[in-house]
């Protein structure tokens, strides 16, 4: 989090603050840290208890607002709380079975405001007078209801009324029997209104009995149609034959998707009769797709449940991304996210949109029954999806996409992406901000003339959207264009001189030239107007060392790191640096001390190998090298490092193998081909 800038700018580790938020608030995570709500009740003596637990209202997700009301009229007040996440609306009857009382007035004006805003009520017993006001909006987000209620325990005695208007004029009503409740109309008697009889509720000293347990294994689904459908992903699965196969083959059929996975006791008992029910669907003109969330080899002792899945029924694989892509969403088809759990069923229409989902086990007679109630109209849709009947105002559902687009973009899915963010402005028109993260999955997806084309259009209705202007500069650097991009860069900085991804998008257009020194003065110039950017102290470290500067290099790096103890790549760097400079036992320290933050990353498990080999400990340098592989199979330095290290021990064969597996990834590699000519001349 960050403080807001003095200055009206665009600082960067104050936007990541907001992004932060608007992540927890995409991924229904808590703000408050699972902070239990308190509940205090008075003792009457001027002090509280603390009952949160007794009452049971202590729960742990974020109260946002908390009204009172007494929502079934038999006198005891009840409570209504709204909960940032889910769920988001609970109601709490109070089911107290004592015999105190209590007074319940509500005013209304006559002379003032209606509702009798800024009037107080005083009500007097046992020598004791106690006020309330009337007030609109009493709390955070909420409003308690405007019926006054007085506590008044055991006390007998009816007690005296009066209220002072607003205005100033004051009326005493004598006494009020706490029996009933009373309307008081400005310049008229009290009206009694009876309250309503509620049923008795067992003391808490008498535990119900508990209700017989039920095995989940027999109870029934949940099912849901959607009000508003949605487009399923079109990622890869993989068949028995290692075929690759995607939903869009069977676009012109309706679909049944079911998920299960083998360590499912209810998914491996029902996988039979899913299988048959292949036959029956085919002869309805729907697909039978049955899918393994399961991912990798089948382990040993366990059984290849996706091979024995036959025709017309399809057994299918899940690859890694493709599982992200439906737990996404999962997520987003409800307005309470959760991850995606087996089994689970979808029903897909012939166009490729999702029209219901099944949770737990469901009979399969209901797919073929639903397969023939697919809704085909709006109207059909909310009577299917809603449990009440009523008359819907707004024209009709809409689904919020955007948050689902940018929850595929951030997965590493931006073809999914795109697809959404597409269909979202086909349905609302050119959103500007739904175009921006058009244009950046389109770019992302391998399409950056489609992008280009769609920021120019945005520029021409809002020429000051620096960020569509940043990210043209980018799509034209990555086009080789440099000076073009600058241009962007330099229009967005000019603007907005704190706008710290132009300045270092602009530094990297001249570090592609090897002009280190004028990467190094837009780096200093950008830290002017944010201190305290971490990546741009790595930045200036990397400039500075490039060009010569190795001293202030380090320092720079260090300060980097003392900015934000999570940068890696910033570790990484500075200790290629003490490497490089011979500085291997520093090296080898930063290298663990980055590893502590990131095990598995690949730059410092190479770093630290490399410190290890130059420091005689070749035992363990392999072992980071080869962990390094591991980590990131695509990284060629430990390969080659792995290599020179065998080749420098008497090791040529070994090292002839290390650098056989980088050419394997890397058909062609130049300095591993370099590598292999040396080992066979004889000249490592």
């Amino acid at each position: 989090m960050s403080q807001s800038p003095r200055e009206e700018l665009r600082l960067q580790r104050y936007l990541d603050g907001w992004e932060i938020i608007n992540r927890m608030i995409r991924e229904d995570t808590s703000w408050g840290g699972r902070e239990r709500n308190c509940l205090h009740l008075s003792s009457g003596e001027g002090n509280f208890i603390d009952i949160s637990a007794a009452s049971g209202v202590d729960y742990i997700q974020d109260g946002r607002a908390l009204c009172r009301l007494d929502l079934d009229l038999d006198g005891r007040p009840d409570l209504a709380l709204r909960n940032r996440d889910g769920p988001q609306l609970r109601l709490l009857r109070n089911t107290w079975p004592g015999g105190n009382r209590a007074l319940w007035i509500r005013v209304e004006g006559r002379n003032c405001n209606r509702d009798a805003i800024g009037a107080r009520i005083s009500v007097t017993s046992s020598g004791k007078t106690r006020i309330k006001d009337i007030r609109a909006g009493a709390a955070f987000l909420s409003q308690s209801s405007r019926w006054a209620c007085f506590g008044l325990g055991g006390e007998k005695t009816p007690p005296a009324v009066s209220v002072r208007w607003p205005g100033g004029a004051t009326t005493s009503y004598g006494t009020l029997d706490p029996g009933d409740r009373w309307l008081i109309i400005q310049g008229e008697e009290p009206s009694r209104l009876p309250f309503r009889k509620s049923e008795q509720e067992p003391p808490a000293t008498q535990v119900p009995q508990a209700p017989e347990p039920v095995d989940t294994e027999e109870s029934s689904s949940i099912e849901t149609w959607l009000v508003a459908p949605v487009t399923a992903p079109d990622l890869p699965w993989t068949d028995p034959q290692g075929r690759q196969r995607r939903l869009g083959e069977f676009r012109g059929k309706p679909l049944v998707l079911h998920l299960f996975s083998r360590d499912c006791a209810v998914c491996v008992s029902d996988l039979g009769a899913l299988i048959a029910m292949g036959k029956e669907l085919s002869r309805k003109g729907a697909v039978n797709l049955i899918a393994s969330v399961d991912l990798g080899p089948v382990p040993d002792g366990k059984r290849d449940l996706v091979a024995k899945i036959s025709g017309p029924s399809i057994g299918l694989r899940f690859e890694r991304k493709t599982l992200a892509g439906w737990n996404i969403l999962f997520r987003h088809l409800f307005n309470h996210r959760r991850d995606l759990v087996v089994p689970t069923s979808f029903l897909i229409e012939e166009s490729g949109k999702i029209v219901k989902v099944y949770r737990g086990r469901t009979d399969p007679a209901r797919y073929l029954a639903d397969l023939g109630k697919i809704p085909r109209s709006d109207n059909l849709r909310i009577k299917k999806a809603l449990p009440f009947k009523g008359r819907y105002l707004y024209p009709n559902f809409q689904r919020d996409l955007l948050e689902l687009g940018n929850a595929y973009s951030e997965a590493g899915l931006p073809l999914q992406a795109r697809a959404i963010f597409k269909s979202t402005l086909a349905a609302r028109g050119e959103n500007l901000d739904t175009l921006f993260n058009y244009a950046i999955s389109s770019a992302q997806s391998g399409s950056p003339g489609e992008a280009r084309k769609i920021y120019l259009e945005i520029l021409k209705k809002r020429p000051g959207y620096a960020d569509a202007r940043n990210n043209l500069g980018i799509l034209e650097a990555q086009a080789g264009r440099l000076e073009q991009a600058r241009e962007y860069f330099r229009s967005v900085i000019q603007d907005n001189p704190a706008h710290t991804e132009a300045a270092l998008n602009l530094a990297n257009t001249w570090l592609q030239e090897g002009d280190f020194e004028t990467a190094t003065a837009v780096y200093r110039k950008a830290l002017l107007h944010d201190t305290e950017s971490a990546k741009l102290r790595r930045m200036l470290g990397f400039a500075l060392f490039r060009g010569g500067f190795v001293e202030e290099s380090i320092s720079s790096h260090k300060e980097a790191i003392r900015l934000d103890p999570l940068d890696l790549d910033a570790y990484r760097n500075l200790a290629i640096i003490l490497n490089a400079t011979e500085g291997y036992r520093e090296a080898a320290a930063i290298s663990i001390l980055g590893l502590k933050n990131g095990p598995n990353h690949s730059g410092l498990l190479n770093t630290h190998g490399f410190a290890l080999w130059k420091l005689g400990d070749t035992a363990r340098a392999s072992a980071e090298f080869k962990k390094a592989i591991s980590a990131a199979p695509d990284f060629d330095r430990p390969y080659l490092n792995l290599a020179r290290m065998l080749a420098d021990t008497a090791r040529p064969d070994d090292a002839m193998a290390a650098l056989g597996a980088l050419l394997q990834r890397m058909p062609g590699h130049p300095q591993a081909l370099e590598q292999i000519e040396k080992l066979r001349s004889g000249n490592p």
